[in-house]
Parts: C-alpha cells; sequence; structure tokens
C-alpha cells in the first residue's frame, strides 16, 4: 500500500518542481494510492504512466549519449543521469519502506540536485531569442512572487499551521499543531476549538486530547477537563501528566478524595525524583484539606528535606502540625514561610493564627497587622485582629476591624457572622440582627446565624420570628443541638407539647452531657406523664 501511495507521492514532487503551487507542510496523503473511487485509480494510473515516460524518457538518454558520437553525447548522459539520480535519492524514503509520513517537501532537496541538473541542461539547448528570454523572465518573476509568498507564511507559526489546516482539513496532526502555536501565542479559546476539531478527526489523538485539557483548565473549565484527561487515561493508562493534572482538576472542583487518589496513583508512574516529589507537594496540601495531618506531615517534610516546596511545603506543614496542636512546629514551619516570602500575606496571617491560639496576643496583633498591610483586602486578617483586640478588651477596635472585615468583603458570610457575634455578645442586639441577616443573605444554610437570630427574637418575645429561624437552624443543620432544644422551648411556649418533645429528645441525644438539655427532657416527660426509661 505504501508504495501505491508513493505513485502519487513522487507525481506531486514532480509537479512542486515544474509548478510549485498549493506547497502544503502536512500533506493528506491517504495509505494505499488507489483510493476508494474511481477518481482515485485514474489518478493512480496516470502517475504510474508519467513515471514510465520518465524512466523511458532516461533510458533513451543515457543510450543515445552513449551511442552518438558528437558534442551533444554529454548533455544527453546528463539528463538521463538527472532523471535517474531523482529516483534513486527518493528510493529510500518513496519506495517499499514505510514510514509515518507518506510526504513532505523537505525529501526534494537532495533529489532536487538530479532534476535541476537535467532542466540546467535542456535551458542550455534551447535557443534564446528575446520572445523565449522575455518569457522565461516572467516565469521567474512568477517563481519568485510565489517563494516570497511562501516564505512568508513560516514567518508566523499559526499562519504556517493554519494554511496547512485549511488545505489538509481532514488530517488531525495540522489542527493539532495550530492548537499549540494558537495557545503559546495566547489565545487558548481558539486553540481549544482546533484541539476539538484534532480529537474529532481522530479519537485516539493522546497529546490533543491532553492539550485540550490543559487549555479547559486554563480557562477554570475543570468538569471538562477532567473529561479530556480520563480520555488521555483510556489511551494511555501510564499518562503520568494526565494523572497528576487529573489530581489538580479534582482538587479544584473540591473531589478532595478522589484528588488524593489521582496523586497518589501518579507517583507510581513518575520516575524523576523532582517530578515525584511535586507530586507529593499536591498530594500533601490535599491530605491536610482532608484531615489526614499525619500523613500530610510525612509527605510534606520528606518534600521539604529535597529542598523543594518552599513556601507553600512550609505553609501546608504549618497547618498540619496546628491541627495535631504541635503548636511550636506550626510556628517554626510559618516562619520558615515568611523567611522565604516576607510579602506573602497569607504566611503572616497564619502565624499570627497559631500565636492567638497560644495566647500570645502582642505577637498575634502584629503579625495579622503585618498581613494588613501587604493586603488591606485579607478579611480573614482583619477578623483575626478582632479576636486579638477582643482577647486583649479594646472593643473598639476589634469593633471596627470586624467592620473592616466585612468592608472589604461584602460577600463573605463568615465575617458577618463573626461580626453579629461579637455584637451580640457585647449587647448590640440591633446591629448583631443586621449582621446575621447579611450573614445569612449570603449563606442561607449557616445554621449558626439563623439559631442566634432565633435566640434575639425569643428574647424579645417575638415568638414568631423565633420560630422561623429555629426551624431553618435545624433545617440547615439536623445535628444542630443548641438550634433543636430552642425550637423546643418555643414549642413549648405554644404548648406544642408532642413537638417541643421531640426536639428536646434529639437535643439530648445529640449533646448528652449537657445537663440543661436533660433537664428539659425530663421536665416535659413528666408535663406529658412519660415514665423514666428504668422507672417503676
Amino acid at each position: 500500500e505504501y508504495l501505491l501511495t508513493q505513485v502519487r507521492v513522487v507525481a506531486t514532487y514532480l509537479r512542486l518542481f515544474i509548478l510549485p503551487l498549493n506547497q502544503n507542510l502536512d500533506y493528506d496523503y491517504l495509505s494505499g494510492g488507489a483510493g476508494s473511487d474511481e477518481a482515485g485509480t485514474l489518478s493512480l494510473l496516470a502517475a504510474g504512466f508519467l513515471h514510465l515516460l520518465i524512466w523511458l524518457s532516461a533510458g533513451y538518454m543515457l543510450i543515445k549519449g552513449r551511442n552518438i558520437r558528437h558534442s551533444s553525447r554529454g548533455e544527453f548522459t546528463l539528463i538521463g543521469f538527472g532523471i535517474v539520480w531523482f529516483y534513486l535519492a527518493l528510493a529510500v524514503e518513496s519506495s517499499v519502506i514505510a514510514i509515518p509520513m507518506a510526504i513532505t517537501e523537505y525529501r526534494m532537496y537532495v533529489p532536487l540536485v538530479g532534476l535541476a541538473l537535467g532542466a540546467s541542461v535542456l535551458m542550455h539547448k534551447i535557443n534564446l531569442d528575446r520572445a523565449r528570454q522575455a518569457v522565461l523572465v516572467v516565469l521567474v518573476g512568477l517563481l519568485a512572487v510565489l517563494a516570497v509568498q511562501r516564505n512568508s507564511l513560516w514567518t508566523s507559526s499559526v499562519d504556517l499551521w493554519a494554511d496547512t489546516a485549511t488545505k489538509s482539513p481532514q488530517k488531525a496532526r495540522p489542527w493539532y499543531n495550530l492548537g499549540v502555536f494558537t495557545e503559546a501565542g495566547g489565545n487558548t479559546v481558539d486553540a481549544i476549538a482546533h484541539y476539538r476539531r484534532s480529537v474529532d478527526l481522530d479519537a485516539e489523538y493522546t497529546d490533543a486530547h491532553y492539550n485540550l485539557g490543559v487549555a479547559l483548565a486554563k480557562l477554570e473549565r475543570f468538569d471538562e477537563a477532567g473529561l479530556s484527561y480520563n480520555r488521555v487515561l483510556e489511551l494511555s493508562p501510564a499518562h503520568a501528566g494526565a494523572v497528576n493534572n487529573l489530581g489538580v482538576v479534582y482538587e479544584r472542583l473540591g473531589r478532595l478524595a478522589d484528588a488524593a487518589r489521582a496523586y497518589e496513583r501518579s507517583l507510581g508512574l513518575k520516575s524523576g525524583s523532582t517530578d515525584s516529589m511535586k507530586v507529593r507537594l499536591n498530594l500533601g496540601s490535599v491530605l491536610v484539606r482532608l484531615g489526614q495531618y499525619e500523613q500530610a506531615r510525612v509527605h510534606l517534610e520528606d518534600v521539604l528535606s529535597y529542598g523543594v516546596g518552599g513556601g507553600r511545603a512550609y505553609e501546608d506543614l504549618g497547618l498540619a502540625y496546628f491541627h495535631m496542636g504541635q503548636f511550636e512546629k506550626a510556628v517554626e514551619s510559618y516562619r520558615s514561610a515568611v523567611a522565604l516570602d516576607p510579602m506573602k500575606a497569607s504566611s503572616l496571617f497564619n502565624l499570627g493564627t497559631v500565636s492567638l491560639r497560644m495566647g500570645r496576643l502582642a505577637q498575634a496583633e502584629n503579625q495579622f497587622r503585618n498581613a494588613i498591610a501587604i493586603n488591606e483586602n485579607y478579611s480573614e486578617a482583619h477578623m483575626g485582629l478582632a479576636a486579638v483586640l477582643e482577647g486583649m478588651g479594646r472593643e473598639a477596635e476589634a469593633i471596627k476591624s470586624f467592620e473592616a472585615a466585612v468592608a472589604v468583603a461584602p460577600d463573605n458570610s463568615k465575617a458577618y457572622f463573626r461580626l453579629g457575634t461579637y455584637l451580640d455578645m457585647r449587647g448590640d442586639k440591633k446591629k448583631a440582627v443586621e449582621a446575621y441577616l447579611a450573614a445569612i443573605k449570603l449563606a442561607p444554610d449557616n445554621a449558626d446565624a439563623l439559631n442566634n437570630l432565633g435566640t434575639i427574637y425569643s428574647e424579645r418575645g417575638d415568638t414568631r420570628k423565633a420560630l422561623r429561624y429555629f426551624e431553618l437552624a435545624v433545617a440547615a443543620r439536623p445535628l444542630h443541638a443548641d438550634a433543636h432544644n430552642n425550637l423546643g422551648v418555643v414549642y413549648y411556649d405554644l404548648r406544642r407539647h408532642r413537638d417541643a418533645y421531640e426536639e428536646f429528645r434529639q437535643a439530648a441525644a445529640l449533646a448528652p452531657g449537657n445537663l440543661d438539655f436533660q433537664s428539659n427532657l425530663r421536665q416535659l416527660k413528666r408535663v406529658l406523664g412519660i415514665k423514666e426509661q428504668g422507672g417503676p
């Protein structure tokens, strides 16, 4: 089949020598040569007949050059030799030895010497009068224009591969390469379209599926990127890059357990130590978020011992130590992160959080203030500073910090909730209600804010609103013992004793050590005449 294909390929080389039009960096030649239709068969026969004529001409030239005695003998021989040279130079790549690319123009470089030799001899033999000279000048000028136009494409990889894809629209590789250079130029959206065209034409084109996943992830289209990476792994299960990137995608989608499994699988595929350490860094970060702190610690310490990971590894390690209760080690890790990047606000914030937990309020205040100086819109740092100021008894400053937290992040439900809690504790119920309402507007399932609102309205005697918010609280978090108990109290006041009993029972079951909950349940049992288990 390859030999039959080359019959037409060599004919194309000859046509390009005479008329270099429609040049293509990646021709779309199907293996087999004859094609599946009558036109393909005719083109193969025509190409074969052309080669036969050329070989007969070469034989004639060589025989005549050998037999004649006058000065033209050498000319005939050179023409015949040039033809033979052309075919012999192509024989390795254009005969029976199949190679991936059936046709490529650079293979003409050496064979072209033979054709150029023969053509120059023919030109020498032609009597160039003025008319023929004019025709020759015009032809040379046209060929020069074509050369300039073709060469201009090579100044831009995108233009070159766009031209190639246009001329070979049913071939996957040109669309893939066009995608590569389009993405390199910063046009990710168009690159995705080119990659999709490539995989549509060749569903098993692994590199195209992989690059499509990378491009989609750049645009944060993680669900689609995950599909592309999974397709890569169907085609090439040992593709380490796809496994690792799939882990990153799962991590961004919040599928942390899946991300951890992907990173662990990637560790078995990575051969280089540096690459494996990068994967372990990703794995360690995910394990911290999964609450598997000891496993995370092992990975992160190994990463740092290898000299990679930097501030990110120290921050994640500090978080692991913090949750393991090893606060001094957490401080050491966060300080190492700050030393590597003194202008990273998150490292200073984490350091302040540990200092606050350890009761080192002065240090915590300084660390939170430094984080805010770097990023004044750091809402969590403002909240941390407010907690420190609250602990130091500087209430007015604490309120200003809470207010700053919500001012710089008006979509931060947690900041509004913290502000509401502090105002509630100080007795400013009106502003506390405003803060809680802002919190649940942003996060309607914030059970603590709903419960606190219910408590305030209950204290005010507004039973209807108290009932509404307590019911919303237990619906948002069925395991919220305080909300169940508070709802039970409202039901009791409304003389809905059976409903109150159910809420007190759930509260007592959820918090068996809470004496108030147990007392409420016992009293209601007496009201309802329900005997204690094991009683007389």
